[in-house]
């Protein structure tokens, strides 16, 4: 009989693994840590308010301005391109509310609201199954910085996907207003009292995909000349979509 599982045969001879353990052939035998090369160990989060609040016995006034930014937890290549592919976000507010007494009966309240937000992510989307998956010997990072690293099989490279595959942005603003009059009716019975009030929203969705692929290189050994030789997988397009969307809500009530 026999054993078709051959759990005795070794894979990796000593030498295979001496230079595995010492990066002295990191192309042939590549040990990469895809977490600490891929992930930073601490971003920076900011976050600012200004609040604003005064006035006398005819109008009182209130002013809050805020600002958010986290920045990504990616390490990126900055010199490989012209704009950021790191994962970010920032958000912006303001809210404002201004109460005024027009005469002894009649008083108008105006409230602003608006929002901004902004996010930015990698062109391929989140390369975290990548990082978390991917064997440590499967192949390095690169062979330089223009050639991502990869097999037929395994073409999601952290460092592609981080570095080369463009990004995405998306961006949703939001302005939100209501202006509300009242008037006293005490003439007609104490304490009877109208109010009217005027609704407006809008919002506004930017959605930029400048995604693209990459092609990979697989390292097969060198030529006769000395050179290295690559199989190559994939091929790269550029893709540019802009989307918009916007819509205006008015609303009355009294």
């Amino acid at each position: 009989m026999r054993n078709d599982g051959r759990a005795n045969e070794q894979r990796y001879n000593e030498e295979d693994l001496a230079l595995y353990r010492s990066g002295q052939d990191p192309w042939g035998h590549p040990n990469v840590d895809w977490i600490g090369q891929s992930l930073k160990n601490v971003t920076v989060g900011q976050k600012y308010n200004l609040s604003i609040e005064g006035g006398s016995s005819v109008a009182k006034y209130f002013v809050n301005l805020s600002y958010r930014s986290d920045e990504g937890i990616y390490k990126t290549d900055k010199d490989i391109n012209t704009y950021k592919t790191n994962a970010n976000a920032k958000i912006y507010s303001l809210r404002s509310n201004v109460d005024i007494a027009l005469t002894k009966s009649m008083d108008l309240s105006i409230n602003l609201f608006g929002l901004q937000r902004q996010l930015s992510n990698p062109g391929a989307g989140s390369p975290f199954s990548a990082i978390y998956s991917l064997p440590s010997n499967a192949f390095p990072m690169n062979y330089g910085k223009d050639k991502v690293a990869g097999t037929n099989d395994l073409r999601n490279n952290p460092y592609g996907i981080l570095n080369h595959s463009g990004y995405t942005r998306y961006t949703h603003s939001t302005m939100e207003a209501q202006a509300e009059l009242g008037q006293k009716l005490d003439f007609i019975t104490t304490g009877l009292r109208v109010r009217g009030s005027l609704a407006f929203d809008f919002f506004f969705e930017n959605n930029i995909n400048r995604s693209k692929s990459y092609v990979v290189y697989e390292y097969t050994g060198d030529g006769e000349d000395g050179k290295p030789l690559f199989n190559t997988w994939g091929e790269e397009k550029t893709g540019e979509l802009q989307l918009l969307r916007s819509s205006p809500r008015p609303a009355f009530s009294t």
